[in-house]
């Protein structure tokens, strides 16, 4: 029996044509480095903190974080209730989980496989019917207008006033979302660089041409120019940018940086824009990120700009 065995193992060898052996561990190696790129950078960051939570909700109830249990995920999911996440972030951090699971080589979990959990999730939706919506507020060209003031006016360092406009004026006019052109806790690569900015003027008109790496919709990372004109009004935001360029610190990576060249973070930003409508007697806690986004779709929509111009504009 040993010699047939032998006698297929080199047939096998004659027909494949299998020349030197393979290194198992270099090909494991670069399997966990595909698995880690299998993530976009922003969801990455968004399961690191999911997975962070978890593991100090564990250490904290006195129980193992893996393998994962039904019981465990129940309990997880019920304290992200009790302290206020909406049903939409509790899936996500479910689904960085599942993630971690299979990061751990412990097998795919699921909400179809544990059908309490199931319920669970099923209960928090419901519940969640009952709590009123958490209202976001629009930023308007009135709003723009305050925090134009806020930021020239009340601001001693001239240099963070021309980086929080230039940031307002470039997510509102470019209708970006705050996360494309600041970075978060975690994320290392920008959607937009220092050298992704180019201005262009031909006679009067003048315009500058953003390019965007990557976006939410844009997951692989084929990138997209978006054109901003130039308003010839004091809310310009051309104007805006380039006042910030002359005096950013000269350095590569992110294109919002502080004076001593370390990135604005997205969080930093929205807590300075409510800080600033709070000071001109704007009601500021429904403020967010998404703020910007929203607001110029509604001013564009109410300007008539067709339907699938504003969807355009969103991408």
């Amino acid at each position: 029996q040993s010699g047939s065995l032998h006698s297929a193992s080199t047939v096998t060898r004659a027909v494949v044509g299998l020349g030197d052996s393979l290194d198992i561990r270099g090909l494991d190696a670069e399997a966990r480095h595909l698995f880690v790129a299998g993530l976009s950078g922003r969801t990455k960051s968004t399961y690191g903190s999911a997975k962070r939570r978890y593991v100090q909700f564990c250490v904290r109830a006195g129980i193992d974080p893996l393998p994962i249990t039904e019981q465990t995920a129940c309990c997880f999911v019920t304290h992200l209730y009790q302290e206020g996440l909406c049903p939409g972030s509790i899936l996500v951090y479910l689904s960085a989980l599942w993630h971690l699971s299979v990061e751990a080589r412990l097998g795919v979990v699921s909400r179809e496989s544990w059908p309490q959990l199931s319920y669970v999730v099923k209960g928090v939706k419901r519940e969640n019917r009952d709590t009123p919506p958490r209202w976001r507020l629009l930023i308007t060209l009135d709003i723009m207008e305050k925090l134009k003031v806020a930021w020239e006016s009340g601001m001693e360092d001239q240099f963070t006033a021309r980086l929080l406009w230039a940031v307002a004026c470039t997510a509102f006019f470019g209708c970006f979302r705050l996360g494309e052109l600041l970075l978060s806790k975690g994320t290392e690569v920008p959607a937009v660089g220092d050298s992704d900015i180019f201005f262009h003027r031909v006679g009067s008109r003048s315009w500058m041409v953003i390019g965007l790496r990557f976006s939410k919709t844009d997951q692989k990372g084929m990138g997209t120019k978006v054109h901003v004109s130039a308003t010839s009004t004091d809310i310009c935001p051309v104007v805006a940018l380039q006042n910030y360029m002359v005096v950013r610190p000269a350095r590569q990576g992110p294109v919002f940086v502080r004076v001593d060249g370390s990135p604005l973070l997205k969080s930093t930003f929205v807590q300075l824009v409510r800080k600033a409508l709070l000071h001109s007697g704007v009601g500021q806690a429904s403020y967010s990120s998404h703020s910007f986004q929203i607001g110029v779709a509604t001013v564009a929509a109410e300007a008539g700009v067709p339907v699938h111009l504003l969807k355009a504009m969103g991408q």
